[in-house]
């Protein structure tokens, strides 16, 4: 599977990758789901990963760094078409 890197915590190595068979999305949730834990990452580098499903969610494994910089404007693209909540009119 391949995806791009839409949050990082570098300190706990976490990540949550938006896949390119547009599921769900995946998540990276230590140093052992990186191939190379040293490796540099960013949100919108595209990386590849073996995919595993984990009850309801998606984990990565073997996750490393294809292109770094490829999507950086993916997260600001997603936020704009989360759904915004919709107001409740009250009838009496």
């Amino acid at each position: 599977m391949r995806g791009v890197i839409i949050w990082h915590c570098q300190n706990t190595h976490r990540a949550v990758v938006w896949c390119d068979d547009s599921g769900d999305l995946a998540y990276a949730g230590d140093s052992c789901a990186w191939k190379n834990p040293r490796q540099k990452v960013s949100i919108g580098d595209f990386v590849a990963f073996d995919l595993r499903p984990s009850g309801s969610s998606r984990t990565c494994a073997n996750l490393r760094l294809i292109e770094p910089g490829q999507a950086t404007e993916l997260v600001g693209i997603l936020k704009k078409m989360r759904p915004r909540p919709q107001p409740v009119l009250m009838h009496a």
